[in-house]
């Protein structure tokens, strides 16, 4: 976990210092690179959605390992108390 903060923290510092420290360009987009970010967004998305959707099954049961013994026996166990 301490490595995965530390990428982000560097990752941030050096968007911020790219921001801060950057020459200006004398430069534009046309057309065809505008297009190319568009796909690269939408191409992102839908990847995490399909990832997302490939290990929701495996989410879900480890979910249901970890706690659905313990709830499964707790509601049966207040059901038969309501019933007395």
């Amino acid at each position: 976990m301490k490595l995965i903060n530390f990428i982000i923290e560097m990752l941030v510092w050096g968007v911020m210092f790219g921001a801060v420290y950057a020459h200006p360009v004398r430069a534009y987009l046309d057309p065809g690179s505008g297009s190319l970010i568009i796909q690269f967004l939408l191409a992102s998305i839908v990847g995490i959605l399909f990832v997302i959707r490939q290990f929701w099954g495996r989410i879900i049961s480890f979910v249901k390992r970890l706690v659905g013994s313990d709830v499964d026996s707790d509601y049966k166990q207040d059901t038969d108390s309501n019933n007395d």
